[in-house]
């Protein structure tokens, strides 16, 4: 990965944060599953056409050679996501990885670890979401709408 980032770039997401962000994204897209509003599906789905929303947490061998963590299918667009986490809050670094993506083809959601992990600790609700889960839905549309 040092080849494809310099290391101001990628630094914010080495070691444990980087993947602890996924696994939190995973658990909160996991209790949103359970309620049927989305679906989980494995990686050879992608590019597949859906009948509702539906993800998948990417292997590590794609994470690494591709740099996209989660495949994301908007059934209001009927088009699949390819989705880069990212936890760096440094805004000018944030900014060259988001456009290396862009040009990839890649969508880019920043949100920080905190507002990730107490989303994924949170039950799943369609009544009265917590400032968390919102801004974990919130920032999802907004990037599948770019």
């Amino acid at each position: 990965m040092s080849e494809t980032y310099p290391y101001e770039i990628w630094r914010g997401e080495q070691g444990e944060s980087g993947h602890k962000a996924e696994e939190f994204l995973e658990t909160f897209f996991k209790k949103y599953s359970e309620l049927g509003l989305i679906q989980e599906v494995s990686e050879k789905e992608f590019g597949k056409k859906l009948d509702k929303d539906a993800f998948f947490r990417t292997k590590a061998q794609t994470d690494y050679e591709e740099g996209w963590d989660f495949g994301y299918y908007d059934e209001t667009n009927n088009a699949w996501h390819k989705i880069d986490l990212t936890t760096m809050a440094d805004y000018s670094t944030r900014r060259v990885k988001e456009e290396k993506n862009k040009k990839a083809g890649v969508k880019t959601i920043f949100l920080p670890l905190h507002v990730l992990k107490n989303a994924s600790l949170s039950s799943a609700t369609t009544e009265d979401p917590n400032k968390y889960q919102l801004q974990v839905l919130n920032e999802l549309r907004t990037t599948l709408r770019q």
